[in-house]
């Protein structure tokens, strides 16, 4: 009986089944498990969302803190109130967080024909802090109530709290590792493709990387514009793995949170007074310098080696990333380079005051 031949067609599906199948039950690590996922916050329960207070408008639901408008705007109002409390309780240990100056405006697609997802925009006051925002989210509606909600209500609360936009990395990266826990590996598989395609980003650029990714293509050309929305897929499971590492390390309980939290706030509180790269570096050693880590470099070479761990069989590591190694290091070497002409300036200003001092000398001798 002659042997069955396969096409392309059906020999890449046949392959694509095993990979899938491979990636979902054959490398499923302890270590994978630290990494891939931060500690689930709980969803509501009925009992909780009973007790939430809200009221209809007309067309609008009115919640406490939200003006909700869409397909199921009760409920969903409902869910928006419960993660302002939860998220506040998980992240900072305050159970009862206070309500927003102004009551954020939220907008509801709820379709399965959309991917899901949202948009919220934030705005400070003049003198400083959280003002107001709004919302835009859409999706199926458990997407919409396990994953965008929690994720876009997380930057209303880091907002609220910090009174400043965060530094993009750990604003994207927190809140897509508190989303669905399906969400959060499909994020660490992408990590994996993009590491593995040289697509990572040096820790030196992603911690310097400031503003959303609407603020940032404003004024670019189409082609720039789309390099950078392809640079910011990636930040995003790159941000959300960091988050996730720098938990594990603090055991990923209250307490590590607290520690996070805390890491950002001293990073903010020192930037206005330091450099960006020193600002970071104060923040990294208060924080996690128990751990080896005083710099950006330190930061990114332990993560490095945690995600190579942690996606390795029978103890052999299955991925190595030294392109993004080698991209930190050529930018250090940059660095210290140009610091190194900048120390020999200061050498030569300073050698020629001291001649333009002894000409003086002799001049005056001379006269």
């Amino acid at each position: 009986m002659p042997k069955k031949r396969f096409n392309n067609q059906q020999a890449f599906w046949i392959i694509l089944a095993l990979v899938v199948g491979v990636l979902l039950f054959g490398f499923s690590t302890p270590s994978e498990e630290r990494l891939v996922r931060a500690e689930q916050l709980p969803s509501p329960t009925a009992e909780d969302l009973k007790n939430i207070e809200v009221r209809v408008e007309g067309n609008i639901v009115v919640s406490e803190n939200f003006v909700v408008k869409g397909p199921q705007a009760t409920e969903i109002a409902k869910y928006l109130e419960y993660y302002k409390k939860a998220l506040s309780s998980f992240w900072l240990g305050d159970d009862d967080p206070p309500p927003y100056v102004e009551k954020v405006i939220v907008t509801i697609n709820m379709s399965d024909d959309v991917g899901a997802g949202g948009q919220t925009k934030f705005y400070f006051a003049d003198y400083g802090g959280f003002k107001e925002g709004t919302m835009y989210i859409q999706g199926p509606e458990t997407k919409l109530k396990v994953t965008v909600i929690p994720h876009e209500v997380l930057h209303l609360m880091w907002a609220q709290y910090f009174g400043i936009r965060l530094p993009y990395w750990a604003d994207e990266g927190s809140c897509t590792s508190i989303e669905d826990c399906s969400e959060r590996r499909k994020q660490a598989w992408s990590l994996i493709e993009f590491l593995g395609s040289d697509r990572g980003i040096p820790f030196s650029q992603m911690l310097s990387t400031e503003g959303s990714i609407y603020r940032r293509t404003f004024g670019l050309t189409d082609e720039k514009k789309q390099a950078l929305k392809d640079e910011n897929v990636v930040m995003y499971a790159q941000g959300a793995s960091v988050v996730q590492f720098l938990l594990s390390l603090e055991g990923d309980d209250q307490d590590a949170r607290k520690t996070f939290v805390d890491f950002i706030g001293d990073y903010l509180r020192q930037k206005n007074k330091l450099s960006s790269e020193k600002a970071w570096e104060y923040a990294l050693l208060k924080n996690y310098g128990k751990h080896g880590i005083r710099n950006a470099s330190d930061l990114q070479r332990q993560w490095v080696e945690a995600i190579e761990e942690a996606y390795s069989v029978t103890g052999e590591r299955r991925y190595e990333f030294p392109k993004l190694i080698a991209k930190d290091k050529e930018l250090a070497t940059l660095q210290e380079a140009l610091q190194e002409i900048e120390r020999k300036s200061e050498e030569l200003k300073a050698e020629q005051k001291r001649l333009e001092e002894e000409l003086e000398v002799l001049r005056s001798k001379n006269l």
